[in-house]
């Protein structure tokens, strides 16, 4: 399909919303309703779904996509547990993992990158700004390790699809 599209077969010209579509979904809908959505475990850490929208922002759009994917998915979260460092946490993990995207890092070794970036920011705001004791710090590092790993994996299986179904259309 991408060869016919570039060849001009399957050219169709496409208005101003038509083209918003996609990106304002991936970017800003799609981190939003998945940011409300964990699964809590019983040892004390949670599945947070939001990662896969900052990892597709990010691939699909660099940087910015990431960064952007990254406010939207963290937007509702910040509004419920009072935390507006939460935000800048995550707009520095969508933009690490989009610049590391864009360096040629797979998925889960961007993912992993960025997170590491992240790390620092997420002690500092949770703990001198919040007061949040080390063992949940510690917990949360450990639930978004687990999350981040988890996602980037199934991104990776997803673009996979996505090239076979493309290289056979």
């Amino acid at each position: 399909m991408i060869s016919r599209i570039i060849s001009g077969e399957a050219y169709v010209k496409k208005t101003w919303r038509e083209t918003m579509v996609s990106p304002v979904f991936i970017l800003i809908l799609l981190p939003l309703v998945l940011s409300l959505i964990h699964i809590d475990t019983p040892w004390e850490i949670h599945l947070h779904f939001f990662q896969i929208a900052i990892l597709f922002g990010a691939y699909l759009y660099g940087p910015t996509g990431g960064g952007i994917a990254g406010a939207a998915g963290s937007f509702a979260g910040a509004l419920m547990l009072s935390n507006p460092y939460l935000i800048v946490g995550n707009v520095i993990l969508g933009t690490a993992v989009g610049y590391l995207a864009r360096l040629g890092f797979r998925p889960l070794f961007a993912i992993w990158g960025a997170f590491l970036i992240q790390i620092p920011w997420l002690i500092l705001s949770d703990s001198c700004f919040l007061g949040l004791p080390a063992t949940f710090i510690r917990n949360l590092i450990v639930s978004l390790l687990i999350s981040n790993t988890l996602w980037a994996l199934a991104v990776t299986f997803t673009f996979g699809l996505l090239r076979r179904y493309d290289a056979r259309s």
